[in-house]
């Protein structure tokens, strides 16, 4: 099949052994438990190829390892569109073995088997099973009810949930698995829930690294990027002139891909609010294809396709299913959509989207990553590198507003699948000749130079331990299992309505009725424990706090009171920092090379453009201190361009300074490039500013500057500069000679 490495990982080397191994013991255990895996993936991953290749080696395995008994495997796989037969179609071109059935099943009519056998694959839309069609009721026809009445008894079931995030735990879900009892579920998603990742046996998570390093998926995504398109111009509205920029990157796009010898249309994708009222929508979209008809020709030739039902106006028609099933190899340039696109769709092509949707501020964001994903696969997966011309391996995002959050939840999502430094941000700026030679010079110099010095904190398992021990004893926790059977519904909800609504800034506001959500508890908790814990022990401490209240509340009951005492993570997490920093251990990492981030992130509409930034741009998210200093770096002669240095990971100059006999790290705030072809490495900080560690880190900076002196001498700098934020002066600046 042409596994790529961290699919092949996936399936062995995971960092629990992978989706294999726990899946054989499972089979072969005899217990009638079964277990959970999540395999958590960026869209354009492969999921699909990679549990194709997971059922083939299961069902082809020899007995003594996956056990004697017959094993048949479930696939439940969304529906909209008929999804869940393109999954199908997949699964039988990936699966090589004559000795495997794939049957996808659209309509009760289409299962015919009296019973289920081994080696069989059912692909089933999980959304229509219990809605339109008898496929699991008493009926005298054939179906996977009265197939499962006559299945011997000995049968082992492997559930393979697709897009695991969108009905996990729903009635739906709970009444498949109780129906069949699968030995083993597999849930595949790229946006897991905290409760899904909490309840899983095993994890396997791709770092979405691994995966741009195969040219799987995108550099990433783009939001409201216009500085290389022409102006637009002939626009009346807001909304139209969103429209014009989202086509004109497409068009531009298409040209791109020609000049590259690649027959490639790229599609738009144009997302509208399925929230607001009908008329509200219609009017919209009626505006949108106005314009299209213009642009089109009245699609004339097909360019653009509507995806969706309009009730009670027949002008407004959805197109064929045909043109919807074969839109990765049609020439359909724009698709109007509102939901059915956001889960499980695959069309690589698609590489633009214009939202007129509304941002989901109150969820956890699921949606809209997974719609974000629609443009993340690289439209020739097996070309293996990216393209040349940089603008085609991006995916394109154009919104009137609330883009900035839209970007930032979607980077952070990237992040979660490995280190922070597992991702390509947003948003490219091309630098300069010049400040690109001198850039790759310094990190010429800095080979084997950049000393790094790191404070390991306690392992996952010591620290879930010590979670465990603590959460019983903390006071809130303690007082109310004692006064538990006291405490009546009525007493647990009073005077805390006043409290409930959980807005943007992470405040509440008045809400008088209605219970809680479950996800509002689960976002409050999952944002106030520090992103430096990893998943395992974040995950844990939820599942540890929800479980002492478990027995003595109902669930609405239980979040209210989650809530109302959040500030017990604080203490939980001020405790676990105690416990982190007496059980670590400090040590010197060998040293490594430092380099210039290829991209860096600079949310469209909140930086500042800059003549000597190294990537043309600069954020205004700067202390007022910093902000000052960039303020003279911008108009001092002498500088060539600056820097600023990030505050961790591989990516980051390191300084090593000794406080209280042991040695810390430090990242001086600025690198500067002077064109006399020195380099420098400042600290900024406030004039008022006592910390004690101040000096010491003035010392660790100075004393690595003359270390690195010794290697190449006069061509490196640097200090601690105090600044006097009153009078917007960097004390004693001039005094250094390159700066004057």
């Amino acid at each position: 099949m042409g596994l790529k490495n961290y699919q092949k990982k996936a399936l062995q080397k995971g960092r629990r052994g992978g989706l294999l191994p726990p899946s054989f013991d499972a089979l072969t255990s005899g217990e009638d438990e079964h277990i959970l895996i999540l395999l958590k993936a960026i869209t354009g991953s492969g999921k699909t190829v990679i549990a194709s290749e997971y059922i083939e080696r299961i069902l082809t395995a020899d007995p003594a390892d996956r056990g004697a008994a017959p094993v048949c495997v479930i696939w439940l796989s969304k529906g909209n569109g008929m999804l869940h037969l393109q999954s199908s179609d997949k699964i039988k071109g990936y699966i090589k073995s004559a000795s495997v059935h794939v049957t996808g099943l659209e309509k009760s009519s289409d299962f015919s088997a009296p019973r289920f056998y081994d080696n069989d694959v059912y692909v089933i839309n999980w959304e229509k099973l219990y809605s339109d069609n008898n496929l699991v009721t008493e009926t005298e026809d054939e179906n996977l009810l009265s197939a499962l009445k006559n299945t011997p008894s000995d049968m082992r079931f492997i559930m393979i949930v697709d897009e695991f995030h969108a009905g996990y735990e729903q009635e739906t879900y709970n009444r498949i698995a109780e129906l069949i009892k699968p030995v083993i579920i597999l849930g595949m998603t790229a946006t897991p829930k905290v409760e899904q990742l909490a309840k899983a046996d095993e994890k396997i998570v791709i770092p979405v690294k691994e995966i741009q390093d195969e040219a799987m998926v995108k550099l990433g995504i783009k939001f409201n990027a216009q500085t290389d398109i022409p102006p637009i111009k002939g626009y009346e509205t807001q909304e139209e002139y969103f429209l014009k920029l989202a086509l004109k990157r497409r068009d531009m796009l298409e040209e791109a891909y020609r000049k590259e010898g690649v027959d490639i249309v790229p599609l738009l994708l144009i997302q509208f609010d399925d929230e607001r009222g009908g008329k509200e929508v219609f009017a919209a979209i009626s505006s949108i294809i106005t314009i299209l008809d213009d642009v089109y020709s009245h699609n004339a030739n097909g360019d653009y396709a509507v995806w969706m039902d309009i009730k009670k106006n027949a002008s407004i028609k959805r197109s064929d299913d045909d043109i919807i099933k074969n839109l990765d190899t049609n020439k359909v340039k724009v698709l109007l959509f509102k939901q059915a696109i956001a889960t499980g769709w695959d069309c690589p092509r698609a590489q633009v989207i214009l939202r007129y949707r509304k941002i989901n501020d109150s969820g956890d964001g699921a949606f809209d990553l997974q719609t974000l994903g629609r443009i993340f696969r690289m439209p020739q997966p097996l070309r293996g590198s990216y393209y040349d011309n940089p603008s085609l391996n991006y995916g394109y995002v154009y919104s009137v507003d609330n883009t900035y959050k839209l970007e930032k939840t979607f980077g952070d999502s990237l992040a979660e699948g490995g280190d922070e430094d597992s991702f390509v941000n947003t948003i490219d700026y091309f630098r300069k000749e010049e400040f690109k030679a001198a850039a790759k010079e310094l990190e010429e110099l800095l080979q084997n130079e950049n000393n790094t010095v790191e404070t390991q904190k306690a392992d996952d398992d010591s620290l879930c331990d010590e979670a465990e021990r603590l959460i019983p004893t903390l006071p809130w926790l303690r007082h109310l299992s004692a006064a538990s059977e006291a405490l009546t519904y009525q007493e647990s909800t009073a005077n805390i309505a006043d409290e409930m609504k959980l807005e943007k800034d992470g405040t509440f506001k008045v809400q008088r009725t209605g219970k809680i959500r479950e996800r509002e508890v689960e976002k409050l908790f999952a944002d106030a424990i520090p992103s430096s814990y990893s998943y395992t022990v974040r995950d844990h401490i939820i599942t540890v706090i929800k479980r002492e209240l478990k027995g003595s509340y109902t669930p609405d009951q239980r979040n209210r009171l989650i809530l109302l005492n959040r500030d017990v993570v604080g203490q939980l997490m001020k405790a676990l920092d105690d416990y982190s920093k007496k059980h670590a251990h400090r040590f010197k990492a060998a040293d490594r090379d430092f380099k210039f981030p290829q991209y860096v992130s600079v949310p469209e509409g909140k930086n500042v453009e800059s003549t000597r930034s190294l990537y043309g741009v600069s954020s205004k998210n700067y202390s007022n201190p910093e902000k000052i200093f960039i303020a003279r770096l911008e108009d001092n002669p002498n500088v060539l361009f600056w820097f600023k240095n990030k505050d961790s990971g591989q990516n980051a100059f390191c300084v090593a300074y000794a406080v209280h006999s042991q040695t810390e790290p430090t990242y001086p705030d600025f690198i500067v490039a002077f064109k006399g072809g020195s380099f420098g490495f400042y600290e900024i900080k406030d004039t008022d500013d006592r910390t004690p560690e101040i000096p010491l880190k003035k010392d660790g900076i100075e004393k690595r500057v003359r270390e690195l002196g010794k290697k190449a001498p006069g061509r490196f700098c640097g200090t601690l500069l105090r600044v006097n934020i009153k009078n917007e002066v960097v004390i004693d600046m001039e005094s250094y000679p390159e700066f004057s």
